[in-house]
């Protein structure tokens, strides 16, 4: 039976753009961007996680807006091809929740074509 190995706990040395283990104090080797950062430190892990949990809702927040902003280019875009039918529907309150309704299907397919990847998987317990 194939079994992935299990996530192996970072070195004492992880860097904070990237969530790459290194060996020693230092420039990160892998992405070279910034500096591995001390987990033995106080507070240092738990300063990571909450890094982490932020990016993801930032991305969520990015994907939302892109389906918001696509589904009105899309229902205004239609109003060249036929603007009495657009007129009356995006200013009527079904075709508002139809908007809404679309937009947020669209999110939700967003999220799990291009889902957020954590970085510091290792680091939780």
């Amino acid at each position: 039976m194939n079994q992935t190995p299990p996530i192996q706990p970072p070195s004492r040395w992880i860097c904070a753009d990237c969530g790459a283990s290194g060996e020693r104090e230092g420039d990160c080797s892998a992405c070279g961007k910034g500096p591995l950062v001390d987990l033995a430190k106080d507070g240092v892990r738990d300063w990571l996680l909450d890094e982490d949990t932020r990016r993801r809702e930032t991305h969520r927040n990015r994907m939302l807006w892109v389906a918001v902003i696509s589904m009105v280019v899309v229902d205004c875009g239609g109003g060249a091809v036929a603007p009495a039918k657009v007129a009356t529907t995006m200013w009527s309150i079904p075709g508002v929740l139809a908007l809404i309704g679309i937009s947020m299907g669209l999110w939700t397919l967003l999220l799990r074509v291009f889902p957020a990847k954590s970085k510091f998987d290792a680091l939780k317990r």
